[in-house]
């Protein structure tokens, strides 16, 4: 009788022991799963920033082409206007017959 008993209780202590390592296997799992898609999220958003920061630096090259092409076109119109003023302008042809007094 008290070998049945004993066999009993160890049979319900295996019991509870092999249901308390499936939870915590099925923890694990879950929370590997878990993890994976957190690992997965900031992969995705490392890609995202490193295609924005792409994005932004070709954004300022082109501002920065863009205003070094302005300048420079300023720059011409400057000394073409400084050339144009300092040089003798020739009078159009017919204009030195007519007598402004």
């Amino acid at each position: 009788m008290q070998a049945q008993l004993l066999t009993g209780q160890l049979s319900h202590l295996r019991d509870s022991i092999e249901s308390r390592l499936k939870e915590r296997a099925d923890s694990l799992e879950h929370h590997k799963r878990l993890e994976a898609e957190r690992l997965n999220l900031l992969k995705a958003q490392i890609e995202a920033n490193r295609r924005m920061a792409e994005d932004q630096e070709e954004r300022i090259r082109k501002i920065d082409d863009a205003a070094i092409a302005n300048r420079t076109c300023m720059i011409v119109m400057l000394v073409l206007l400084a050339m144009a003023a300092s040089s003798p302008r020739p009078s159009p042809p017919g204009w030195e017959a007519v007598d402004p007094g």
